[in-house]
């Protein structure tokens, strides 16, 4: 499993290497009815359990961990299979948890992977237009909250996110300023997965039913 972690980083960086126009997040991605919402956020943050919770609720993913975005600010999906850290948090909630049982992928002491269908996760290749970007303020027992964000503060979350270096440092930051002014801007503030979620759900309802989404891939 360790290897298969190592090889997904190196598949990941010879994606960007190959497409020196493409920028690249540490995101979360998940398509609602709206479109999809960008997670920016580090490693170890919660993002992964915050999107799994989501397609719970019915999101498609297109990313937990790795969104890339095309010229337009499009995400494009990888077709990579999500992966959580064990043990699973309590805070998860009892739709996701079950959604991890019911498609377990390979895991170790550490990982597991879920082996969702085209239903729970887009296929590789399919793009969609960003509809919202949140950042995460995540604190155990916070009371949790979606706040209205504001474009520079999700500007400095995309900046920090980045890492490809293809484009020169200018157009990086035009970019990502230019999304960022684009669309909605969020701070979700949480101390649970499921809480979260049921936040994102409430303000972006209804979630797009999956085999809209199907079809629409």
């Amino acid at each position: 499993m360790d290897a298969v972690c190592d090889l997904v980083v190196d598949l990941v960086h010879a994606y960007v290497a190959a497409r020196p126009e493409r920028l690249c997040l540490h995101a979360a991605a998940v398509e609602t009815a709206s479109g999809i919402l960008l997670i920016p956020s580090t490693y170890r943050s919660g993002k992964s359990t915050l999107a799994t919770a989501l397609a719970a609720r019915g999101a498609r993913l297109f990313s937990d961990d790795v969104a890339p975005l095309g010229p337009a600010g499009e995400v494009e999906a990888l077709g990579m299979l999500p992966r959580l850290r064990l043990p699973l948090p309590a805070g998860l909630g009892a739709a996701a948890q079950a959604l991890t049982a019911a498609h377990p992928g390979p895991t170790s002491a550490r990982y597991r992977y879920l082996a969702l269908d085209a239903a729970g996760l887009a296929p590789r290749g399919t793009r969609r237009p960003v509809a919202a970007i949140v950042t995460l303020e995540r604190a155990e027992g916070a009371a949790p909250a979606l706040m209205e964000g504001d474009a520079d503060h999700a500007l400095q979350h995309l900046l920090l996110r980045n890492f490809a270096r293809g484009p020169l440092p200018s157009r990086i930051f035009l970019r990502l300023r230019r999304l960022a002014a684009a669309v909605p801007c969020y701070r979700l503030r949480y101390g649970e997965a499921a809480e979260g979620a049921a936040l994102l759900a409430e303000r972006f309802a209804p979630l797009a039913p999956r085999e809209v989404l199907d079809r629409a891939g």
